[in-house]
């Protein structure tokens, strides 16, 4: 997977060491849309409730709560998210800990870039296995769901209005599946649809698509990416 993909996705990193903090917060910048800092585990949870979190780095030594424990507080809310745990050394107590939690990575301070960047890859495979980044479309073409836009195989992207990605990721989640209208109309429409507004939608996004659309219409039942 292409490391380039972190680019619009954001990153949370937890470290209390306030040098250690600003040189990672630049480095991690280089890779990643937004590179949030918390000095601590409470300030942690705040961020995480309040701003778009993609991947989290999270050091084990903490003033408050230890990383291991903000990891799993984090995982019992989001069970896809990378988790990448540091350390200034590896203790076997927190090894076993940190196998339950599932996490990308197990990382002894100091980390060197090219270490930095094989993690990095890592977590962009997990967040693509996991179906938070590509969806292959056919043809060569694949969909991202976080910059909501479609790569061309010839290069070309098509960026897609809010409605439009809604639609498209609910057919490209469950490829084959007929996706009912109350479920369009609750996910889209939050309930209040028209047939006439949903078919407008659907014809402007079959234009964009051209010839790599696959989107199919049972009448007034649903649609399906087959």
């Amino acid at each position: 997977m292409n490391i380039k993909l972190l680019k619009n996705l954001n990153v949370l990193y937890v470290e209390d060491d306030l040098r250690l903090a600003e040189s990672m917060g630049n480095t991690l910048g280089l890779f990643f849309k937004r590179a949030y800092h918390a000095p601590s585990g409470a300030r942690a949870f705040e961020m995480l409730d309040k701003l778009p979190v993609h991947v989290a780095f999270l050091d084990i030594r903490l003033p408050d709560i230890d990383g291991l424990s903000v990891a799993d507080g984090i995982r019992k809310k989001d069970p896809d998210i990378p988790l990448v745990v540091m350390s200034s050394y590896q203790d076997i107590s927190e090894l076993r800990r940190a196998a339950s939690l599932y996490l990308t990575d197990y990382l002894v301070k100091p980390v060197s870039l090219e270490t930095l960047t094989a993690v990095l890859n890592k977590c962009v495979a997990q967040l693509n296995l996991r179906g938070r980044l590509l969806f292959a479309m056919g043809e060569g073409a694949y969909y991202n769901s976080i910059a909501k836009i479609i790569s061309m195989p010839d290069g070309q992207t098509i960026r897609l209005s809010r409605r439009e990605a809604l639609f498209l990721e609910l057919l490209l989640k469950r490829p084959g599946n007929l996706v009912p209208m109350d479920r369009i109309a609750a996910v889209i429409y939050d309930h209040d649809m028209s047939l006439a507004a949903l078919r407008n939608m659907v014809l402007r996004l079959r234009q964009k698509l051209g010839d790599i659309s696959r989107i199919e219409c049972a009448k007034e039942i649903g649609y399906l990416w087959k």
